[in-house]
């Protein structure tokens, strides 16, 4: 329940900032308001005590050194030197995490987006502010990694760069991403033109063995993820239940499809980029009972779920009943997840009481 309130407050404050010149005061009150629950977090997710230990023992931290995730090895190093408490090692993390976050809210506010809508995808259908308590260095790769692709369909290519740089010295399989920020926008208009046959394309592509094809590029680039290899993903395996919970949105998502088919909405260049990506890489989860690692890379692409959801519920303003009807369905299962069945990081607890 704490979480549906810390958040609800949240986008009280963007609705606000969707309506005021003001935005850095709203902005800096969002910035604290959503890194609360990780800065105070304790034993949420199953890699707490793993991120303890590598904050209290310099030879499993130099471990990510020598695997080239040096920036996190030296953002862990900076901290040690002001202080050896791990609560702030948490309360740092959470603040960079919140920072990256409404970065990114930022440009897509410049890019005309209403951020309290963004932000309401976010919480509910990627559930990254819980998912980014678990996977700490992979979140920050998957913010750094969004805004890289802001940036480079922005044509900031400088900034882009720098950005997937960061992801990649955060967490290694940042790396998978860099052929998505070389699609053409070109390609992602031709996607998005062709919607429906895309989807049921990429659907039945899912179904080919692409083990040996990802070996060979995986030695290649990442060799450290090889393990991952002969592993199916038995730590999280794929069940049905799991598959119909990420077919929950596939109504929207057709419906979607179906107002860029007829042309009822149009999509500026940054949108036709974030639409594109989500309709190239939603079906990626079908994947991940091929191998353990496709599991890692396919949270690079939930913040691209929000997307086609926003202009659905965009749509729907001008019918008043259905955009209520719509936000309820959208957030139901987060509800579920937070307050009914409050498991690993959907389960607060906090070291304060």
């Amino acid at each position: 329940m704490i979480y549906l309130l810390i958040y609800i407050l949240a986008l009280v404050y963007y609705n606000a900032i969707d309506n005021s010149r003001r935005d850095f005061i709203l902005f800096f009150f969002c910035f604290i308001l959503i890194s609360l629950i990780p800065a105070f977090q304790y034993n949420i997710g199953t890699d707490y005590f793993s991120y303890r230990r590598i904050f209290e023992n310099e030879n499993i931290l130099e471990y990510y050194y020598n695997i080239n995730e040096i920036f996190f090895f030296y953002f862990v190093k900076i901290i040690k030197t002001i202080t050896n408490d791990t609560n702030v090692f948490f309360f740092c993390i959470a603040l960079f995490q919140s920072f990256l976050i409404n970065l990114i809210f930022y440009k897509l506010k410049i890019k005309g987006y209403k951020i309290a809508i963004v932000f309401f995808m976010f919480f509910c259908v990627t559930n990254l502010m819980n998912t980014q308590m678990n996977i700490i260095r992979a979140s920050i790769a998957i913010y750094f990694f969004v805004l890289s692709v802001i940036y480079r369909y922005d044509e900031k290519y400088v900034k882009s760069i720098l950005c997937i740089v960061c992801a990649v010295f955060f967490h290694q399989s940042a790396i998978f991403m860099i052929p998505i920020l070389m699609i053409p926008l070109k390609a992602h208009r031709l996607l998005l033109k062709h919607g429906f046959l895309f989807f049921i394309l990429l659907i039945l592509l899912s179904q080919l063995d692409i083990i040996g094809f990802a070996s060979k590029l995986i030695e290649v680039t990442v060799p450290k993820y090889m393990v991952y290899i002969d592993s199916v993903n038995t730590e999280n395996p794929i069940s049905i239940i799991n598959i119909l919970s990420k077919m929950y949105y596939l109504p929207a998502f057709f419906f979607f499809l179906y107002l860029i088919k007829e042309k009822k909405i149009n999509l500026s260049n940054i949108g036709v980029a974030l639409c594109g990506i989500w309709l190239l890489t939603c079906n990626f989860y079908l994947y991940i009972e091929q191998m353990a690692l496709f599991s890692r890379i396919n949270v690079y692409f939930l913040f691209f779920y929000i997307f086609p959801l926003y202009y659905v519920f965009e749509y729907l303003r001008k019918f008043s009943y259905c955009q209520v009807v719509f936000l309820l369905y959208i957030i139901l299962p987060y509800i579920l997840k937070v307050c009914f069945f409050p498991v690993a990081e959907f389960r607060f607890e906090t070291y304060l009481f």
